[in-house]
């Protein structure tokens, strides 16, 4: 979805994004930051798979954010939510960029990275 996305994205969507994720950066200390995330981390997959242009897709995308949603407020703590907004502003700017590759690359970085996280939280290795 993100390879697809980075070539058809409309700029203002994109621009949209930008801003929502610069406020994130600047806003860490905010009362209402851990459920912002959460709202722009939805918003974030949703806009990449509507712009992919593909309903099978994004009808499959939507059903596993259902999911992950789930897992986020599970394992939403600040720092996890951190990490992932970081990793979606390395897509972004690959969008921005209509660079698909780098788009791809960073969008399946970003799920295996927050798999591990999910795995590691709710299934932590006896020590």
């Amino acid at each position: 979805a993100a390879r697809r996305a980075a070539r058809q994205m409309a700029p203002a969507v994109l621009a949209g994004l930008r801003t929502d994720a610069d406020a994130l950066d600047r806003d860490r200390s905010a009362p209402d930051w851990v459920p912002r995330a959460l709202d722009f981390d939805l918003r974030f997959h949703d806009a990449i798979a509507e712009a992919a242009g593909n309903r099978r897709l994004q009808a499959d995308i939507a059903r596993y954010r259902l999911l992950v949603r789930a897992f986020c407020r599970m394992t939403g703590s600040p720092k996890n939510l951190s990490d992932a907004l970081q990793e979606h502003r390395a897509i972004l700017a690959a969008l921005e960029a209509r660079d698909s590759a780098a788009a791809a690359r960073h969008a399946a970085s970003h799920v295996d990275n927050r798999f591990k996280i999910v795995l590691d939280e709710l299934f932590p290795e006896d020590a």
